[in-house]
């Protein structure tokens, strides 16, 4: 048996607990409120991993996203509060998943942060994706700044300093 990667990061409220095996169809999950447990194989190697959590968890309120290349966990926490870290003991085969980890100091959601979680749906995700033209997926048959060049708005050419003073000359001091 060989540990798999395992990463995670949490905010008040739930863990995110990643498993990083790919080309695995039907791991083999249990987890308990207090206990995840994860077991695995692919044409190489069979995979294996319990974890006695550092406190206790919902189960029935947890999701699930097993896919090729990961399984992924959202684990709700029985009380609210700051992990200092997954399990009771400390394991080399867990580390922070620094895609998702927020601080306690940091008031926006980990789903937030990159990489989301796959039960929330973020469309901005959508911009990132190849075969779409130009840098950003934007239509790169257009010519560069052609927004500006019908532009009759002073507004714009203000903004773009046009009509703006020159600059003065900066006085120089003998130290």
């Amino acid at each position: 048996m060989v540990y798999p990667e395992v990463l995670w990061a949490q905010n008040a409220t739930e863990l995110y607990v990643t498993v990083n095996v790919q080309d695995v169809p039907h791991p083999t999950v249990k987890l308990t409120d207090s206990v995840l447990s994860w077991e695995g194989g692919n044409k190489d190697k069979t995979y294996q991993a319990e974890m006695t959590l550092f406190k206790e968890v919902d189960p029935n309120s947890s999701k699930q996203s097993i896919t090729d290349r990961n399984s992924f966990f959202v684990i709700k926490k029985a009380t609210e509060g700051w992990w200092p870290r997954l399990t009771k003991d400390k394991a080399h085969y867990i580390k922070t998943d620094f895609t998702r980890w927020k601080s306690e100091d940091d008031e926006e959601d980990v789903t937030a942060a990159a990489g989301g979680n796959p039960f929330d749906m973020d469309f901005s995700q959508f911009s990132n994706m190849g075969g779409m033209g130009g840098p950003g997926g934007m239509a790169g048959d257009l010519p560069p700044d052609d927004d500006e060049m019908d532009s009759d708005n002073e507004d714009d050419a203000k903004a773009d300093g046009e009509d703006l003073p020159p600059l003065e000359a900066a006085e120089t001091r003998a130290h």
